[in-house]
C-alpha cells in the first residue's frame, strides 16, 4: 500500500508541472485505483465480521473494473496515442452498468459471505460470487488484448515495448488467477496484489530509461548550443541593438502615420458634427493607449470646457462625464495648455498643483494628458486622454503625436462645425421661406399664429413652441396653439392674466425671460404637464408692434437654452416678422367684422323702410299679402330683434295699478 500510495502521489506530482505529459496521470490514477484494490482486502479480513467481508468484496470488484478501464486509457498514454474519446465513453457506460450489478444486485456478489480457504490452507472471509463472474473472463481478456494491440501501434523503443508488453501479460495472469479464484472456478491463491508491483517496476524502469537517454543527448546538445551560440553572441547582439533602434523609429513613425491617418479619414466620411467628435475620441484613445479620452468644446462665454463625446468612460462616471464641465479659469493644466498651445500631462493628478481639485475628485486618476484644440482666445476646446492606474509619463515622440492630433481635430471639428451652420442655415431658410408662403396666402389669424408657433419650433430646434395672444385692456393672454397638436392637446389652461405664471411676467415687463429649471421655478403652472412630455427650460419673448403687447412666444425644451448671438439676432427678426403678421391678421379680422356688421345693418334698414300701415287701436301691421300682423311678428320676421315684454310706468300708473286696487277691494268683500 505505501509503494502505490507513494507512485500515485509521485506521478501526480510530476503531472502538475507537466501537464502537457498525460502519462503521469494516467499512472496516478492507475496507482491510486491499486491502493483501493489491496486496502479492499484488509478490509475483508475484519474478524467475525461478514458485513466488512462483504463490503470489501464489493470494493475488491469495484477498483477491478476501474482497473481494466485504466487499462485502456493507460496503453493509450505509452503508446503516444490521443484517448479515443467515443471508446472511453463507450467502456464507462459498460463499467457503470456492471458497477451498478456488483452495488444493485446478486448477479456478480451475492450477501452472503462465506470462510474461503486456498490453496496454501490461508483462510478469509470474502462474498459468495454470483452467477455471472465467469463471464467476466471474457471482459478482462478484451482488455487485456486491446492494450497489447495498442501498444503494438505505439512510437516506443523497441526495448520498451517489449518491457511493457511482459508487464501486461503478467498483470492479465495474475488478474485472471485471482478472478477464477474468487469465482471458485479453479482452488488457488490471490496473487493480484502483487500484479501491482511488477507493473509498478516495469513503469518506473521505462520512465527511469527514458530521463537518463533525454538527460544524456540533453548534455550533448546543450553543449554544441552554447559554443555556438557563445561564437555568434557578440555579432548578434550588435545587430540586435541596431535592429531594435531602427524597429523602434519605424513603429514610432508608423503608429504616428496610423493615427494621423485615422483621424484624417474622419474629415473625409462624415460631416456630422457630434459623430465627428466621437470617432475622434475613439482614435485618440487608441493612438495614445489611454484608458478614456473625452473630447470637450469651449462654450460661447469661454469659461469652460463641456463634454461633447467620449470613448471608453466608464458607466458609473457616465452621468457625472455628460453634466460636469471642466473650468477654463482655476485649473492650470487647461489654462497652461490654452497659453502655450502644447500638450500638458500629469503623471501623478491627485497631488500636482496643476489639477483642479473639483475636478479630479468627479474623475480621480493617476495620469492624465490635455491636448488644446487651438490656443489663446481661438481655443476651441480639448482632449483630456486619462489612465486610470497607471504612472504614465508621455515620451517627447507621445507628445508631438497628440500635438498632431489636436491640431486635425481642430480642423476637422471646425470643418463639421461650418457644415452643421450651413445645414442649421439652410433650414431656417427653408422654414422661413414657407411661413412667408402661409403669411401671403392667409391671413386668418389663428391660422396665422399657428404656424407662427410650428414655425419657431423649427427655427429655434425645440420640441414645443406657442403663441399666446394678448389681450391689454383685460391684462390676458389667451393660447392660441401649439407647434405640436399633440402637445396642445393635454394643456390645460387656455387664458392666463398678466400676474400670473412666468407668461404673464413676459406680459407685464415686456422683456424676454430664460428659465434653465421650470421645475424648480415656482412661477410656471401645470408641472404634471411639463413632467409628462419631458421638457425643463423656458424662453419667453414678447411680441411688440409700435410699443403695443400683441402676444407672448413661449419656447420651452429640455435642455437649457443657449442662444448665441446669430440666435439672438434670427429670434429677433422672427418676432419683428410675427409681430407685422399678427397686426394684419388682426387689422383683416376687424376690417372682415366691421364689413358683416354693416351689412347686417344695410340688410335691416332695407327690410323697415317705406310706409308701414299700423292700426291706430290694436297696433297691428298690415304685411304684404294684406294680413294684419302683431307688431312683434312683422318685425321678428324682418330683423334679428327678439322682444322682451315689460311694463312702463306711464301704463302701471294709468292701467296696472287701478286694476290691481279693484281686484284687492273685489278679494276684501268675497272673504
Amino acid at each position: 500500500m505505501g509503494v502505490a500510495a507513494y507512485l500515485a502521489a509521485h506521478h501526480l506530482w510530476i503531472w502538475l508541472g507537466r501537464r502537457h505529459e498525460p502519462l503521469h496521470l494516467w499512472v496516478a490514477a492507475w496507482s491510486t485505483t491499486s491502493l483501493v484494490y489491496v486496502a479492499s482486502h484488509y478490509v475483508q479480513l475484519a474478524p467475525g465480521r461478514p458485513e466488512q467481508a462483504l463490503l470489501g468484496g464489493r470494493l475488491t470488484w469495484t477498483s477491478a473494473i476501474v482497473l481494466i478501464l485504466l487499462i485502456v486509457g493507460l496503453s493509450h498514454a505509452l503508446a503516444g496515442h490521443p484517448q479515443p474519446r467515443r471508446l472511453m465513453w463507450t467502456a464507462a457506460a459498460v463499467s457503470a452498468a456492471v458497477l451498478a450489478m456488483i452495488w444493485g444486485t446478486a448477479l456478480l456478489v451475492t450477501d452472503r459471505a462465506y470462510v474461503r480457504t486456498d490453496l496454501l490452507g490461508f483462510q478469509h472471509p470474502t462474498p459468495v460470487p454470483g452467477p455471472l463472474v465467469p463471464a467476466f473472463v471474457p471482459f478482462i481478456l478484451a482488455a487485456f488484448g486491446y492494450a497489447w494491440r495498442r501498444l503494438g501501434l505505439g512510437g516506443m523503443a523497441e526495448g520498451e515495448r517489449r518491457a511493457i508488453r511482459a508487464v501486461l501479460v503478467v498483470y492479465a495472469l495474475l488478474g485472471l488467477n485471482d478472478v477464477l479464484h474468487e469465482g471458485r472456478l479453479i482452488q488457488s491463491v490471490r496473487v493480484f496484489d502483487f500484479a501491482f508491483v511488477a507493473v509498478g517496476a516495469g513503469l518506473t524502469s521505462m520512465l527511469v530509461r527514458r530521463y537518463n537517454r533525454l538527460h544524456a543527448h540533453l548534455e550533448e546538445e546543450v553543449s554544441a548550443r552554447t559554443r555556438e551560440a557563445d561564437a555568434r553572441r557578440e555579432e548578434m547582439t550588435t545587430l540586435a541593438r541596431d535592429n531594435a533602434q531602427l524597429y523602434e523609429a519605424a513603429r514610432r513613425r508608423l503608429r504616428e502615420s496610423e493615427a494621423l491617418q485615422n483621424v484624417s479619414h474622419v474629415l473625409v466620411e462624415t460631416g456630422d458634427l457630434a459623430e465627428t467628435v466621437r470617432r475622434v475620441a475613439r482614435e485618440a484613445a487608441r493612438a495614445l493607449g489611454a484608458d478614456m479620452v473625452g473630447v470637450y468644446l469651449a462654450d460661447d462665454e469661454g469659461a469652460a470646457l463641456r463634454p461633447v463625446a467620449g470613448y471608453h468612460v466608464p458607466r458609473h462616471l457616465l452621468q457625472t462625464f455628460l453634466q460636469f464641465p471642466f473650468p477654463l479659469r482655476g485649473h492650470r493644466a487647461v489654462e497652461e495648455a490654452r497659453d502655450t498651445g502644447q500638450p500638458v500631462w500629469s503623471s501623478d493628478a491627485q497631488t500636482d498643483p496643476r489639477v483642479d481639485r473639483e475636478s479630479w475628485q468627479r474623475f480621480p486618476h493617476r495620469s492624465s494628458l490635455f491636448v488644446p484644440m487651438g490656443s489663446g482666445e481661438a481655443l476651441l476646446g480639448g482632449i483630456f486622454a486619462v489612465w486610470w492606474e497607471a504612472r504614465r509619463e508621455p515620451t517627447r515622440d507621445d507628445l508631438s503625436l497628440a500635438l498632431a492630433i489636436g491640431r486635425h481635430a481642430t480642423a476637422i471639428i471646425e470643418k463639421a462645425r461650418l457644415d452643421q451652420a450651413l445645414g442649421r442655415r439652410l433650414e431656417r431658410l427653408e422654414t422661413l421661406t414657407r411661413l412667408a408662403r402661409v403669411l401671403s396666402s392667409s391671413l386668418e389669424r389663428n391660422t396665422v399664429l399657428r404656424e407662427i408657433a410650428r414655425a419657431a419650433a423649427q427655427l429655434m430646434s425645440v420640441p414645443a413652441a406657442s403663441f399666446w395672444l394678448a389681450d391689454e385692456a383685460a391684462r390676458t393672454i389667451e393660447l392660441i396653439g401649439f407647434s405640436d397638436p399633440a402637445l396642445e392637446a393635454d394643456w390645460p389652461i387656455r387664458v392666463l392674466r398678466f400676474d400670473e405664471g412666468v407668461l404673464g411676467w413676459v406680459a407685464t415687463h415686456r422683456r424676454p425671460l430664460h428659465v434653465p429649471d421650470a421645475l424648480s421655478d415656482g412661477r410656471f403652472v401645470a408641472l404634471d404637464w411639463w413632467r409628462a412630455h419631458g421638457l425643463r427650460s423656458f424662453h419667453g419673448v414678447p411680441v411688440l408692434y409700435e410699443g403695443a403687447l400683441l402676444a407672448v412666444l413661449s419656447l420651452n425644451g429640455a435642455e437649457p437654452f443657449r442662444l448665441g448671438p446669430e440666435d439672438e439676432a434670427l429670434l429677433g427678426a422672427f418676432v419683428a416678422q410675427a409681430a407685422v403678421a399678427i397686426r394684419n391678421a388682426s387689422l383683416y379680422e376687424a376690417e372682415a367684422k366691421a364689413r358683416g356688421t354693416a351689412e347686417l345693418a344695410l340688410a335691416h334698414v332695407r327690410q323697415l323702410q317705406g310706409l308701414l300701415p299700423i292700426c291706430a287701436y290694436c297696433k297691428k301691421i298690415r304685411n304684404d299679402s294684406n294680413y294684419w300682423q302683431s307688431i312683434e311678428a312683422y318685425l321678428g320676421e324682418r330683423s334679428q330683434a327678439t322682444f322682451s315684454h315689460g311694463i312702463c310706468p306711464d301704463c302701471r300708473e294709468r292701467i296696472v295699478k287701478p286694476e290691481l286696487e279693484r281686484w284687492r277691494r273685489s278679494e276684501g268683500e268675497t272673504s
